[in-house]
């Protein structure tokens, strides 16, 4: 491209060619390198009035022949502002923005004029683009520039994808175009083609090695209508406010409404403000350190005044409160005070900042009494002229508590007993003798244990406030010797010994091994799956005499906790739960099923893991569906079954599981019906024995109706 490019003509203002009525005729002559221009100026001054000067004129640009860069579209996507600096060896008017667009260079465009140092002097939003090329915008009212001055131009890339050509103003000879000049990248007035990152429009300082971003303006020498500027506010001041400077201003006398107002700091714009405002605080300042500042009023076409006069102000630092905060005692226990009490310097007021509660005194100085109920941690905030203090954290200790109890203090050897604890302000909790007798770090629990002599367990109770331990100890009396111990039903291959045996003797359960309810709650609960079963399970539906276990269904309508269901139907359940588990072995019971020809209801001999947690694993040992005795596995994958047609009802028939690593076997009468060899479960079971009801399992209901048991055993081998 030619550094030197003919001017091109982007307007003839038309103009009526008449003076006070009389007719004057021109002749237009034109070449290459000159337009001979029409004048008709006619001015006058009236009182206060200036009448404008009207012109014919021509408008030239930097890049009038609309070239295309060398790179459409450039790759980098980020916002973006791009410009170039000019000078005119004329004075005149820019009266609108170019540049160049390629297809990705899409979002909203702002073309800005800027004074050399950072002065926004117009602005202009591009409208009606298209999809690609030279994009032209006109400034709502001209801007007059000065001869021989640097000004720059530039617009706003939201998206980048910018065009460009590199190293365009690297070399020593600048581009012309009529009185517009482009000077040479670092000249003597610095780099040409810069930019800066920047969502919004921003003076573009940056330095790029002398690229061409292709920005273009629109210059005239004279106008038609050349605008009246507003006149500079007025009465500026700048003075210290706390950690900030605040600027006021009276606005000044303006032909046209004013639209807002440039705030220039050291010289430089720096922020504008909207028309109804006449004041400015600056808050991004340093200490020591005095800064500079004038005020340009825009009116509403956008056109600029002069700057006001200046007014310094200097940013001295006023000192901050000094607070400090102590507490006496600093551990108490739950119901005891302690007294905080503070001071300060260089504060008005002083007010509790967390607990916000603590005290409601506005005093700089003072104390107060606290009775916190948990280990608390308390602040003071003090305020002054020089800002905003906290005081350092102080914390009133209190010291957890925790009971461990037992649900037997003593028991026979091969039985188990439930340790429960709880604990205020502590955080965890965890065994400490025996270190292994429970796994749970919560504050608050239960453990199941088997202790084969007495036992003293301890419990320590860690929290905020220090820590503390609770100890219970179980008594354990050996289990009487048998001479010759009972052995499975069907000479199932041993040999065994003998882990836990419920003969149901003597008038009621043995607490020791036995509980009722689900996971052995206390009193009145819902069924094992309360979403499906019609029975609440109630102690009085258990009975022991004879040496027979007896659970009785009946038609009686309860409320059952935890779920909070009425159901029409009461029965039986009881369990090992806290009381005996085992891992591996043999089980063993002899019942005698409810039903006359089939079996009626639904009950159940089985081994549980966890509650409602088949991964732990599930051994149905007996069960009825739909009036058939079962033999069920249960697991997270899959649930192998086996179902008997047979008669069960009418006399005792013995069930049984042999749970060994790697398989389960499953006995009806001594018979092995069912194996199973995958998926076999590691977890301790306890047992289970209930008479459920639900007619989506077996139908119809029937009451009254017993499940009785003569005696449930465990071995494992030896």
């Amino acid at each position: 491209m030619s550094k030197e490019s003919e001017p091109v003509r982007v307007h003839d203002a038309p103009v009526k060619k008449r003076l006070f009525k009389k007719q004057i005729k021109h002749k237009v002559q034109s070449n290459s390198r000159l337009r001979v221009l029409l004048l008709i100026i006619f001015s006058a001054v009236v009182g206060s009035t200036f009448l404008v000067v009207k012109s014919l004129t021509f408008s030239y640009s930097l890049w009038p022949n609309n070239p295309t860069p060398n790179m459409i579209t450039s790759a980098d996507k980020s916002s973006i502002e791009l410009g170039v600096k000019f000078m005119s060896k004329n004075s005149g008017y820019v009266t609108g923005i170019r540049f160049y667009k390629g297809p990705q260079n899409t979002g909203t465009h702002i073309g800005s004029l800027w004074s050399s140092k950072g002065a926004q002097l117009a602005r202009v939003n591009f409208t009606n683009e298209t999809n690609s090329g030279w994009q032209t915008a006109a400034l709502a009212q001209p801007v007059n520039i000065a001869a021989g001055v640097i000004y720059l131009v530039s617009y706003h890339a939201p998206n980048g994808h910018y065009s460009l050509n590199s190293n365009f103003f690297s070399n020593q000879q600048p581009h012309t175009s009529g009185p517009l000049t482009v000077l040479t990248d670092n000249n003597e007035y610095g780099a040409n083609g810069v930019y800066i990152d920047s969502t919004t429009p921003e003076f573009p300082t940056k330095d790029t090695n002398g690229t061409n971003f292709w920005v273009d303006l629109i210059f005239s020498t004279k106008l038609v209508d050349a605008p009246i500027a507003p006149a500079p506010p007025t009465i500026i001041m700048a003075t210290q406010d706390g950690s900030k400077i605040a600027v006021v201003w009276n606005t000044g006398i303006s032909s046209k409404p004013i639209r807002s107002y440039n705030i220039l700091r050291n010289g430089k714009q720096y922020a504008n403000v909207n028309s109804t405002t006449f004041t400015y605080t600056d808050s991004k300042i340093v200490p020591d350190r005095t800064y500079s500042y004038q005020v340009e009023a825009v009116d509403n076409s956008g056109t600029v005044s002069a700057a006001s006069y200046t007014s310094s102000a200097t940013y001295n630092v006023i000192p901050a409160p000094v607070v400090g905060l102590t507490v006496s005692p600093n551990s108490i226990t739950a119901g005891q005070s302690a007294i905080l009490t503070w001071f300060s310097a260089d504060a008005t007021s002083c007010q509790a900042a967390y607990p916000a509660s603590w005290t409601l005194s506005m005093s700089t100085y003072g104390s107060q009494s606290v009775s916190p109920t948990s280990t608390t941690t308390y602040m003071i905030t003090c305020i002054g002229s020089g800002g905003i203090t906290n005081s350092s954290i102080v914390t009133v200790k209190i010291p957890p508590s925790v009971t461990l109890s037992s649900l037997h203090d003593a028991i026979t050897a091969g039985n188990s007993t439930i340790l429960s604890w709880s604990s205020t302000n502590a955080s965890s909790c965890q065994a400490t003798s025996p270190v292994s007798w429970t796994s749970l770090t919560t504050t608050s629990g239960s453990q199941s244990v088997s202790p084969t002599n007495t036992t003293t367990y301890t419990i320590t109770c860690i929290g905020s406030g220090g820590s503390i331990s609770s100890s219970m100890t179980v008594k354990v009396t050996p289990a009487p010797a048998v001479s010759n111990p009972p052995q499975p039903f069907g000479n199932i291959a041993g040999p065994w010994k003998l882990m836990f045996d419920s003969e149901f003797n003597g008038s009621s359960l043995d607490p020791y091994q036995w509980s009722t309810g689900v996971d052995g709650a206390l009193g009145i609960t819902n069924g094992y799956d309360a979403a499906i079963e019609q029975e609440c399970y109630d102690p009085a539906q258990v009975d022991i005499s004879g040496g027979t276990l007896s659970l009785t269904a009946i038609t009686k309508t309860e409320y059952c906790p935890p779920y909070g269901g009425t159901e029409p139907y009461t029965s039986g359940s009881i369990t090992t739960f806290g009381h005996f588990s085992y891992t591996y072995g043999y089980t063993e019971a002899r019942i005698w099923l409810p039903g006359t020809n089939n079996i009626v209801d639904w009950p159940a001999f089985w081994e549980l893991g966890k509650l409602y947690d088949v991964s732990a694993g599930e051994i149905d040992i007996l069960e009825s569906l739909d009036s058939e005795a079962c033999a069920t596995y249960h697991n997270s994958t899959a649930s192998p079954s086996y179902c008997s047609t047979g008669t069960y009802t009418g006399g005792w028939h013995t069930f049984a599981a042999d749970w060994e690593p790697g398989y389960i076997n499953f006995y009806f009468d001594g018979a092995n019906v069912l194996s199973v060899n995958s998926g076999i479960t590691s977890s301790p079971m306890y047992l289970v024995l209930d008479l459920a009801l639900s007619s989506k399992i077996t139908s119809p209901d029937t009451t009254p109706a017993t499940m009785k048991v003569d005696y449930v055993r465990v071995w494992q081998h030896n």
